[in-house]
């Protein structure tokens, strides 16, 4: 089960994966996505300086607009309040760089907790894990990875199946050495020991998120 939070970002889905048990939530004028869609979320949140209207929902949480979290943060609080530890962030990214980063933030804050978010923009896919942490990808997935720092230091970085590889390496988030590696037919391992990691993966195929193993 997980909780989807659609933002006013940018992001190509034409259609979005909810299962049973799932919680769909609008921030604000991610709103406008989901009614092109024909998707009725569970819930809508957000101040709606955005989407420029009161939504009409059963379930609308009204933010004050001067406060001191994001519409996207008041949904993941609500997703958290729920129970929710896995979290799918669609149109979080693009347009002002603040709100891509501010939701950056907000997905350290998640894998810290141990919980996982990944963040669902145009042709990519964000995730932000916490060492110990494993990732899996199977042979067919295609395309490039990016591997960077988010915390000061990453150590115990691995990387085996990529166009390049490292061995135990300490990774700093003011060198950007794992811009643009690329997948080449294997099955690819990535991972890391201590420290905030961010991965940057295209989406060319629903395996190319790879798989967290531990």
């Amino acid at each position: 089960m997980k909780c989807m939070i659609v933002g006013a970002g940018e992001f190509e889905e034409t259609a979005l994966p909810v299962e049973d048990g799932d919680f769909l939530i609008a921030a604000d004028g991610g709103l406008v996505y989901l009614e092109k869609l024909h998707i009725r979320p569970h819930m809508v949140i957000g101040d709606f300086d955005s989407l420029k209207r009161l939504p009409v929902h059963p379930n609308v949480l009204k933010l004050p607009v001067v406060k001191d979290d994001t519409d996207m943060g008041a949904a993941i609080a609500e997703g958290e309040r729920r129970g929710y530890d896995t979290f799918y962030l669609y149109g979080g990214c693009g347009g002002r760089i603040d709100h891509t980063l501010a939701n950056l933030q907000l997905m350290a804050r998640l894998a810290k907790a141990g919980k996982e978010a990944v963040l669902i923009g145009n042709r990519q896919e964000i995730r932000i894990v916490q060492g110990p942490a494993r990732m899996v990808y199977p042979p067919d997935t295609k395309g490039t990875i990016s591997v960077l720092a988010y915390s000061e230091r990453c150590t115990g970085v691995y990387e085996r199946g990529f166009q390049y590889s490292l061995t135990d390496y300490t990774m700093t988030n003011d060198v950007p050495l794992g811009v643009s590696n690329a997948f080449i037919g294997e099955e690819a391992t990535l991972s890391v020991e201590t420290g905030l990691m961010l991965i940057i993966t295209e989406r060319r195929s629903k395996e190319a998120a790879g798989s967290k193993t531990g």
